[in-house]
């Protein structure tokens, strides 16, 4: 026994110093983790930055995938980063298209614009998706593209249509995907979510229990996630959003009465001959409302497919949430961008 006491004594210390080294960098090694991993899903990417003096969101990134043939333009969604759709690498992989990625204004690696440029933005009523299209504008006009096809999902759905809107003629195709902020109320349940000043549970979360509190409205299981890993991803976000930016910008809605779509996309297609378009709504969508998608798509003579089976948050329990979804879409958007609007079926899926 005496032989083992010292070798027992030092693996007992030895396990202790590496669980608090463990405990007390927990973050970093989260946050560390996830930039492997969006390393490895956008290995075929590379980083751009561009100064764009004339928007609020003067240095902004991108991602780029050199390929050829006509541009492929992607518009993430609110709360997401460039990142969560490279998964778009692989599915234009046979077609092997450049890819460009936007980053919105004050996501992922675009740091957020200061609290007095948001008050100001909100003051001067700026629309929250015609500003980001407008940056969009400006940023590919940085870039050099003159024509290209669109993808946008959720808010960068509204934020596309902004841009046909805007310049028809640089879009050959668009496909938007369950488009948000074509009006800032959507639907009931987010007037009433508004009404009742529930953003930390759903969208303007900055903690680690507002974190959880939105992975349970979404109907996943927080406790899956290890701490460690969503302690990781509430400091990334923090790290880039600030405090107080979600409140600064919703509050300032809270008493508006919009329509869906609003008069200020209704005004700008006014005689405008928009990109054949394909509009995709998602069945048990939570935050915009598949009936109202119909009237949308009207309005910019799109194509309507409604996605069965799938919510906004495009949930999977058996793959990963971005792939299961986008790679289940793939077919409907591939047919659609090669072929225009001949075999859009009026249904599709379902997606689960």
């Amino acid at each position: 026994m005496k032989t083992f006491k010292k070798p027992l004594i030092f693996l007992f210390f030895t396990c202790g110093f590496l669980f608090l080294l463990l405990y007390t960098f927990q973050v970093q090694i989260g946050l560390k983790l996830l930039e492997e991993g969006i390393k490895d899903d956008c290995k075929d990417f590379m980083w751009k930055k561009l100064k764009v003096k004339s928007s609020y969101q003067t240095e902004t990134f991108y991602l780029k995938k050199e390929g050829i043939g006509v541009p492929i333009v992607i518009f993430p969604g609110g709360s997401m980063e460039a990142t969560m759709l490279c998964v778009f690498s692989e599915i234009f992989k046979k077609e092997k298209r450049p890819l460009y990625i936007l980053e919105h204004p004050g996501h992922g690696k675009n740091k957020s614009p200061s609290i007095k440029a948001l008050k100001k933005e909100v003051l001067d009523g700026h629309h929250w998706a015609l500003s980001y299209s407008e940056h969009a504008l400006k940023t590919l006009d940085r870039i050099g593209l003159k024509k290209f096809d669109l993808i946008g999902y959720s808010l960068g759905g509204g934020t596309a249509a902004f841009l046909m809107a805007n310049k028809p003629r640089m879009v050959g195709r668009g496909v938007l995907i369950a488009p948000a902020g074509v009006s800032m109320v959507y639907t009931e349940r987010l007037l009433s979510i508004i009404k009742r000043g529930l953003f930390k549970e759903t969208y303007a979360w900055e903690t680690l229990e507002e974190l959880e509190g939105l992975l349970s409205f979404l109907g996943m299981d927080p406790t899956k996630v290890p701490l460690f890993i969503k302690r990781g991803i509430v400091q990334y976000r923090l790290n880039h959003y600030g405090l107080d930016y979600w409140p600064t910008y919703f509050n300032s809605y809270q008493n508006l009465d919009i329509k869906y779509p609003d008069r200020v996309l209704t005004d700008l297609v006014k005689d405008k001959n928009i990109p054949p378009t394909l509009v995709i709504g998602l069945e048990k969508d939570k935050i915009v409302d598949v009936n109202k998608l119909p009237i949308f798509s009207k309005l910019l003579g799109a194509q309507f497919t409604k996605v069965l089976g799938s919510g906004h948050a495009a949930h999977s329990k058996k793959e990963p949430l971005i792939n299961n979804f986008y790679k289940g879409l793939s077919p409907l958007i591939k047919s659609f961008l090669k072929e225009g609007s001949s075999n859009t079926p009026k249904s599709y899926g379902p997606i689960n």
